[in-house]
């Protein structure tokens, strides 16, 4: 997500946390998209990341059900480049 809020920054985007904390599209939003950590929910935000009507992105592999574009973590890549690290710090 800082990846995501430093590009936004660079790019002048405007972001809106709400449906983050609420799961809710706010009342007369006329967003571009949605970069998403938790696609899921009920009701019009299941509905816009589903309809294709809006372009969506989620940083969440969660609910792979919902057919959107996920950018994820690979956990053992991470470790592996930590070991390496570590081992490096060490001789």
């Amino acid at each position: 997500m800082e990846g995501v809020s430093r590009h936004a920054s660079e790019h002048h985007w405007h972001l809106d946390l709400q449906m983050l904390v609420t799961g809710l599209v706010p009342k007369h939003w006329t967003g571009d998209g949605i970069i998403t950590s938790m696609p899921g929910g009920t009701g019009a935000l299941l509905e816009l990341l589903t309809s294709g009507n809006c372009p969506a992105v989620s940083l969440s592999l969660n609910h792979p059900e919902i057919e959107i574009p996920r950018v994820g973590i690979d956990n053992d890549v991470a470790g592996q480049i930590a070991v390496a690290r570590h081992a490096l710090a060490w001789g």
